[in-house]
């Protein structure tokens, strides 16, 4: 979830990789709502290079030098800014590879399969389950009857304020923390 005006980060990982030698592959995103604003190469692939910072915005790595990196987890940690007046609602970030820049030490191409990120876009305060703009102790009740079935009217995209796709009692105490003064932090 996030706001106009609020950057967020997107993190492009690989798992299950038998070596590779180099990859390249865009990320499409809508930027009537979003601007990317940044984008890093992490660990092995930190000598990551870039295009322009527009959609499609490509990413290419090689190591020639060490031909079967084998490194898992995060590669490229993109961050964008979401555009004043931005149409609230979902939209997807998609990473469209291209097959044949995927290769192994031997150059040979490695098939791949990508996963798609949804970011949802609102104006609304965080817990805020009932969009008066407000959070407080009716937010926090009306998400207790939300999730004991209760058929109650609630804005669930401000719920999720861990930001983990789901609505649940770790939102509830997250909120419930904030609430009674605590130091965290609601997406």
């Amino acid at each position: 979830h996030a706001r106009p005006g609020e950057t967020f980060t997107v993190s492009v990982s690989v798992d299950r990789n038998s070596g590779l030698c180099g990859f390249r592959f865009n990320v499409e995103f809508d930027d009537t709502r979003f601007e990317l604003i940044g984008a890093e190469g992490v660990g092995a692939y930190a000598a990551a290079t870039f295009g322009p910072m527009q959609s499609p915005f490509n990413v290419m790595w090689v190591d020639a030098i060490h031909p079967e990196v084998t490194d898992e987890g995060v590669i490229v940690v993109l961050t964008f800014r979401v555009k004043e007046g931005a149409e609230l609602g979902e939209s997807e970030i998609s990473i469209v590879p291209f097959t044949e820049d995927i290769v192994d030490g031997s150059l040979d191409a490695v098939p791949c399969e990508t996963v798609s990120g949804t970011i949802t876009l609102t104006d609304g305060v965080p817990g805020d389950a009932d969009g008066d703009g407000v959070l407080n102790m009716q937010d926090l009740g009306l998400l207790m009857r939300y999730l004991t079935g209760w058929d109650v009217e609630v804005d669930t995209t401000v719920l999720d304020v861990n930001r983990d796709g789901k609505v649940n009692n770790r939102d509830f105490a997250l909120i419930q923390r904030h609430l009674n003064g605590w130091d965290v932090e609601l997406y």
